[in-house]
């Protein structure tokens, strides 16, 4: 219970910014308009690209916390205070870099226009500045997690994610500029920071005495982070490179086209990152210990990310004219309609590759998933180089898709090597509901095609059979009854 308790939770913290953008955004674009808009884009990447450039000490901590959290608290402190400070000496050396080289990068690397150098000089400073707070933030937001308090860290991470979208909404009613925006988000970055810290003193008894520094930890972190930092070097690459592609190749404003429905899809993955937010630690606990635990955990998991992201899906990619259209506008929607639908479909399957990620990094097998990326980003960057010439956005959005089924493929091959009885997730059940999602999209298609866009009562009437049948047949074909007795347990309390 405490586990499905942590699951909503996350979710929660991660659906409400969600619901807080989809109505600020549209606000977002007028103020800072369409060049604003992709500047800051870009600078976000930036930021979030050298935030994951911590040699994988932030998940390596939580790892090792979530295996001592029963054993010992003197091996807590020293995890603590070596990874904090190794932390903290990066954070410096980053914002260093940022600020040595965001000339560079602003003259050379990006295509941005004149009357927006001095905007964009400010705004990467503004971020580099903030990289040892972030840095910081995200290593204790691990540990506290790590001893599954996962109440404590959505208290600030859904606030501070919300003003994410709110602060630049602002820019349309006081007119300010994107590294005034950029400030005062790196403002509210360095107040959580402070929160994240004094939950941690309460946490964990043994930080509240004298710093006692054994950097005989820091090996152990180090090795274990190695691997998961060719990961954050390579991850971020892998996700955000086309961006930048479309900066350099295309223009600054046609990014907005692109990031927009990008990184609104890319939220569907709250459901898996919920879940192995939660189950992370658990997989680390359980790693020397239980494997069949590990299994179940995993099993679980795979059917639920499979429904639930499967139908969201589903009717993202059937209904994205009309949500793109309300949303953003008829001319918005012509740009980006491709886009978002090649992108629905990659969401899904990333959605489901997210498991064996964090399989591997909770079992300590960090190395296998690093592997993979080394190997899918010299094609993906070709890939995209050829594509986006041919078919400009549309042929950036197709590469991606591509990347993200050549992910899934590689990670799964990588799992049933290493732990074969995994191979019961893809049972002949889960196969059929597949199939049974496929159908019921081709469906969806066709009655939309021949239904006319103005009869929106009609296309929602048969969206909810269609949602009823898939619901009915669920309930039957996937749930054993364990699982039927919990979800009538909880409809009956509410």
């Amino acid at each position: 219970m405490l586990l499905a308790k942590n699951t909503g939770l996350n979710l929660a913290g991660m659906l409400i910014p969600l619901i807080v953008g989809v109505f600020t955004i549209p606000y977002a674009v007028r103020g800072l308009g369409e060049e604003g808009f992709g500047l800051l884009s870009i600078a976000w990447i930036v930021l979030g690209y050298l935030a994951m450039l911590d040699f994988g000490l932030s998940r390596a901590s939580a790892k090792f916390i979530a295996e001592a959290r029963n054993r010992s608290n003197v091996e807590i402190q020293q995890i603590f205070w070596v990874s904090t400070l190794i932390n903290l000496v990066f954070g410096i050396i980053g914002a260093i870099f940022v600020l040595v080289f965001t000339p560079y990068c602003i003259n050379s690397l990006l295509n941005i226009p004149e009357h927006l150098l001095v905007e964009s000089n400010r705004t990467f400073i503004f971020f580099g500045i903030s990289l040892p707070f972030v840095l910081l933030s995200t290593n204790l937001r691990g540990m506290i997690g790590a001893v599954q308090r996962f109440d404590l860290v959505n208290i600030i991470l859904i606030p501070l994610n919300t003003l994410n979208f709110i602060i630049p909404a602002l820019s349309l009613p006081l007119k300010i500029k994107v590294s005034t925006v950029v400030l005062l988000i790196v403002i509210t970055r360095v107040i959580g920071l402070f929160i994240y810290a004094y939950f941690c003193y309460k946490i964990f008894p043994g930080i509240r005495h004298r710093p006692k520094i054994d950097f005989h930890v820091a090996p152990k972190l180090l090795r274990f982070g190695g691997w998961i930092s060719i990961t954050s070097i390579i991850s971020p690459l892998l996700v955000y490179v086309d961006r930048f592609f479309i900066s350099h190749f295309l223009t600054l404003g046609i990014v907005t086209y692109y990031t927009i429905p990008y990184d609104m899809l890319n939220r569907i993955r709250i459901l898996p990152i919920a879940f192995m937010t939660t189950i992370f630690p658990e997989f680390s606990a359980n790693s020397n210990n239980d494997s069949h635990i590990n299994r179940k955990l995993f099993e679980q998991s795979f059917k639920y990310i499979l429904i639930l992201t499967g139908i969201a899906c589903i009717l993202l990619f059937s209904y994205a004219p009309n949500l793109l259209g309300i949303w953003l506008g008829e001319a918005f929607m012509e740009k980006s309609i491709i886009v978002f639908r090649l992108v629905s479909i990659g969401v899904f399957v990333n959605s489901l590759a997210y498991l064996p990620f964090n399989y591997f990094q909770g079992i300590g097998r960090p190395d296998i998933p690093a592997k993979f990326h080394l190997l899918e980003l010299p094609i993906y960057i070709s890939m995209l180089f050829i594509l986006i010439h041919r078919f400009q956005i549309n042929g950036v959005a197709f590469a991606w898709l591509i990347r993200t089924f050549l992910d899934f493929i590689l990670l799964f091959i990588g799992l049933f090597k290493y732990e074969p009885k995994l191979k019961s997730i893809f049972k002949i059940k889960k196969i059929n509901f597949a199939v049974l999602m496929l159908v019921f999209l081709v469906l969806m298609q066709w009655m939309n095609s021949i239904i006319n866009s103005r009869s929106i009562i009609i296309q929602i009437s048969f969206s909810f059979c269609v949602l009823l049948i898939l619901s009915i047949i669920t309930w039957f074909l996937l749930f054993d009854q364990q699982e039927k007795i919990l979800l009538r347990k909880i409809f009956n309390r509410n």
